[in-house]
């Protein structure tokens, strides 16, 4: 929950706060979509429940553990379920199902070792699709309350987007809350809420076709990559 929430990277510095005057309730089990341009404050938005940025008035609290899903996947060096379980006891059901949701299964059967397979600075060189969904991997398999995604659908092609989506964020979140910060027209539609961020604030929020009716640059937004699904 959000109360008149405004925050700043450096107060001293920084004149206008990077976020400012942000009134908003996030019920439990909700799928939000955050959209917004380049440089809205999505990312940072997200990075206000992790106490990156000072809050300068207002009130921001939550209750429940936290999984986050950066932009820039971080991944050491260890072997791929070792990046994936992060320290946790190893449950081969819940293992595989995360392996499935996440798409990693395809990779994992080309990796001469598997997922004992050595990733990181002195291991085997994975793309940024792989990296983006083994961090995602990580998130799920913490079990964790609440998810920050930080539109790690991007790194991924449309098909593999959409399993993921339909896999690991319908159905195994299903019953967590997530804020899924997203570029996708298709993503933001079947959220149970979008929210809109301008220049640092919440600019509108609402069911996606509610949106639709309202004077807002939403469209402009996903111009592109409709006009590019459309080709498809």
């Amino acid at each position: 929950k959000f109360e008149s929430f405004s925050a700043s990277w450096n107060q001293s510095v920084d004149s206008k706060p990077c976020l400012d005057k942000i009134n908003l309730t996030i019920r439990p089990k909700e799928l939000i979509a955050l959209i917004g341009k380049i440089g809205s404050g999505k990312s940072t938005f997200l990075m206000s429940f992790l106490k990156e940025i000072p809050t300068t008035s207002g009130k921001l609290s939550f209750s429940g553990s936290l999984a986050y899903v950066e932009q820039e996947p971080v991944i050491f060096s260890g072997s791929v379920r070792d990046n994936i379980l992060f320290g946790k006891e190893f449950d081969e059901m819940f293992y595989r199902r995360v392996l499935r949701a996440c798409n990693l299964d395809e990779d994992l059967n080309q990796f001469d070792h598997g997922d004992e397979t050595i990733v990181g600075e002195r291991g085997v060189t994975i793309s940024g699709g792989q990296k983006a969904r083994m961090s995602l991997a990580r998130a799920l398999y913490s079990q964790s309350d609440i998810y920050l995604l930080d539109d790690p659908l991007s790194a991924v092609d449309s098909r593999v987007g959409k399993i993921i989506f339909e896999r690991a964020i319908k159905q195994m979140l299903k019953d967590k809350t997530v804020i899924l910060v997203t570029h996708h027209l298709n993503y933001a539609k079947e959220a149970d809420r979008v929210i809109v961020m301008k220049d640092g604030g919440i600019e509108a929020e609402g069911k996606f076709e509610n949106l639709l009716g309202m004077n807002l640059d939403l469209l402009q937004i996903f111009s592109k990559e409709n006009e590019v699904e459309q080709t498809s």
